[in-house]
């Protein structure tokens, strides 16, 4: 019998197998390779797209902010000026109160007494002055409460100036109430 070896045979198909799986082996890893670079990328892309998106965003935010505080400011400002044309109106179709109010102050505020300034704030005058001696302040506070225009007057504050000139050494403030001034200024 004859005998035929089929070792050559056997080794060449090996070897023929061998070099397909190493060449498969290195196109899977190129393949896995050139798919994770792509995968990269990709990533890369959307997140420089979301960055973009993001700084746009905030840069919208910043603006709308901006314009918010702009209008708010606005407001405050459209309120402050209703506030005062409402005052305004109120002394305007009030004068006859106001001018009573100045003429009982002007009455009321005697000798070596000087008032420096008159503020008003809804039912409240505070008025501001110099005076030589704190006994000299009675008769102004006396006269302010017995008058039917003030509801109250008082003394908040009494301080001596030093350098002052003698006449009027002490500066005082003194705060009335008004019933009719609050009245009124709510019926505005």
């Amino acid at each position: 019998m004859t005998t035929v070896n089929l070792l050559p045979w056997r080794e060449s198909r090996r070897q023929s197998d061998q070099r397909r799986f190493i060449r498969a082996i290195w196109i899977v890893v190129i393949f896995s390779l050139a798919a994770a670079w792509g995968w990269h990328h990709l990533l890369a892309e959307q997140l420089h797209h979301q960055q973009q998106r993001n700084a746009f965003l905030q840069r919208q935010l910043n603006e709308l902010t901006e314009r918010q505080q702009a209008q708010h400011s606005l407001l405050q400002q459209r309120d402050q000026q209703a506030a005062q044309l409402a005052r305004l109106r109120w002394v305007h179709h009030n004068p006859a109160l106001m001018v009573q109010m100045l003429e009982t102050l002007a009455r009321s505020v005697p000798d070596r007494v000087y008032l420096t300034s008159l503020m008003q704030d809804g039912g409240v005058i505070e008025l501001t002055g110099r005076v030589d001696e704190a006994a000299n302040l009675t008769p102004l506070l006396r006269r302010l409460s017995e008058s039917v225009l003030f509801d109250a007057a008082t003394l908040i504050n009494i301080e001596t100036d030093r350098n002052a000139d003698a006449l009027a050494s002490r500066r005082f403030l003194v705060q009335l109430r008004s019933q009719q001034l609050m009245e009124e200024g709510e019926a505005e």
